[in-house]
């Protein structure tokens, strides 16, 4: 009896049409990811590890191996293990979490 039932049970749920969108829940996600107004990311791999904070539209820091990285607007400040101080440079490429935000945007509406 138990088993006739269990029968019927997953002969309906199979029969059932599947509500699931995989490639509709990642695109939410991705959007929502281009949405936010700040985050933070680490990484780590064989022994190597970094965090990247970013703060919408145009600021982020990146720490790796000792390596520190300030970005606001257009304007980097970098700091190397045992180079000393900070090096400055005006006119970087890019525009921090705004850019990387809009190439999300885009790879979702692909």
């Amino acid at each position: 009896m138990k088993r006739s039932i269990f029968v019927v049970a997953l002969v309906a749920c199979t029969a059932l049409p599947a509500l699931a969108d995989p490639i509709g829940d990642v695109r939410a996600g991705m959007m929502k990811f281009a949405g936010l107004k700040s985050y933070q990311m680490s990484m780590a791999s064989g022994g190597h590890s970094m965090t990247m904070q970013v703060v919408n539209p145009d600021a982020m820091r990146i720490d790796a191996g000792g390596m520190q990285m300030v970005r606001i607007g257009k304007t980097m400040y970098v700091k190397m293990p045992g180079a000393g101080g900070w090096m400055k440079t005006e006119n970087t490429r890019g525009g921090g979490g705004t850019e990387m935000a809009d190439k999300v945007r885009a790879m979702a509406t692909d």
